[in-house]
Order: structure tokens, then C-alpha cells, then sequence
């Protein structure tokens, strides 16, 4: 065996590892990263940039990064996906009572952010309501603007990746917890 190819062994098993730990830690199927990366390395690095990208936020409070990252979820019918959302925002600090009300009653969430969800379905419909968009950049700022953006593209990123990968079958519907 080579030198790189012990390095690249090794790196598949700390990938591999960290993947089955996130599996472990949340109750969430992501076999297909282990095939993105048994398919191409180079691409799985790629996606995990992205997965990076996709989990930032800084100016826009978690809890609106939370409500577009479900709205995603809710939009593309994956409800592992959603309730990976759904604990990753608890984890953050998001009220339980904004979880709910997204679920069952999108209308009881505060303005701010029904302002969230409205662009954020927006954005998959391709319909956006430019005085929502100001409304979110006059209430958190042009940061958030641009958190929230990349924030509806990498969430939109995981259900799409699993369809492209011919693993649809990890997906559901989603139902409420």
C-alpha cells in the first residue's frame, strides 16, 4: 500500500466515521453521502463545503434560519430532512412553540418571521415579494438578506442531492412531530 493511498484509506474512514456519528446523533439516513463520496471524493469535498455554507448564519437569528431551511423541507416532501431541521433548531435554541406553529399553523408565527416563510416560498416558487424581502433586510439587515438566500439554496441542496443520487428512498413525506 502506498503512502497516499493509506492517507486516502484513512481519510475515507474518518469521513465515514464522522458521517455514522451524525447518523447516531440525529436518527437521520445519510448513506447517500457515503455513496457521493464512494462515487467521487472530489465531489463529496464539494458538498461538504456546501454543507458548511448551507448551516451558516450570523445576522439572521436562528430561528429565521430555521423557519426557511423547513419551509424547504415542508416544499420538497422530505420529512427525514425536516426533522433533522426540526432538532438541529431545537439545538440552536429555537422555541418549540415556533417549531408548532410552522407545522400546524404557519399564521401564528410571529410576523418577523411569517415574513421568512412567505420569501422563502417565494424564492421555491419563484415569486418573490420584493417588500418582504425589504421588510427582512429592514428588520436584520442586509447580512440576513444574504444568510437567508444562501440558507434556502444549500437546505434545498439535500433533498435534491438524494433524488440525483438515486436515493429518493430515504425521503418521506413529512408529518408532524
Amino acid at each position: 500500500m502506498t503512502n497516499s493511498t493509506a492517507t486516502a484509506s484513512a481519510r475515507r474512514q474518518d469521513i465515514f466515521a464522522a458521517i455514522e456519528q451524525f447518523e447516531s446523533a440525529y436518527d437521520y439516513d445519510a448513506s447517500y453521502m457515503r455513496d457521493l463520496y464512494e462515487r467521487s471524493p472530489a465531489a463529496f469535498g464539494l458538498f461538504d463545503a456546501a454543507r458548511r455554507m448551507a448551516a451558516y448564519f450570523d445576522a439572521l437569528p436562528a430561528a429565521a434560519h430555521f423557519v426557511a431551511a423547513i419551509t424547504v423541507m415542508q416544499h420538497e416532501d422530505c420529512g427525514p430532512c425536516l426533522r433533522l431541521n426540526e432538532k438541529l433548531a431545537m439545538e440552536a435554541g429555537v422555541r418549540r412553540e415556533v417549531l408548532d406553529a410552522l407545522a400546524a399553523e404557519p399564521a401564528a408565527l410571529p410576523a418577523e418571521l411569517q415574513d421568512v416563510r412567505s420569501y422563502t416560498t417565494g424564492v421555491l416558487s419563484g415569486q418573490v415579494d420584493e417588500a418582504v424581502a425589504a421588510r427582512i433586510e429592514s428588520q436584520w439587515g442586509p447580512a440576513a438578506l444574504a444568510e437567508l438566500a444562501i440558507g434556502i439554496v444549500g437546505a434545498r441542496m439535500y433533498p435534491t442531492i438524494k433524488r440525483a443520487l438515486l436515493k429518493a428512498g430515504a425521503c418521506e413525506l413529512p408529518r408532524v412531530s
